[in-house]
């Protein structure tokens, strides 16, 4: 059976990863990134 998202869920997910874009895209960006994907967490 397919999961469905909500309405809601999907526009907290869309915002989630905005967030999660613009965050990345400040100094030293990429290296964030790479350590959230590597480690579950922003530093």
């Amino acid at each position: 059976m397919r999961n469905k998202l909500s309405d809601r869920d999907g526009a907290d997910l869309a915002n989630y990863l905005l967030m999660q874009l613009l965050f990345a895209s400040g100094t030293a960006g990429e290296q964030r990134l790479w350590h959230s994907l590597i480690d579950g967490a922003v530093e």
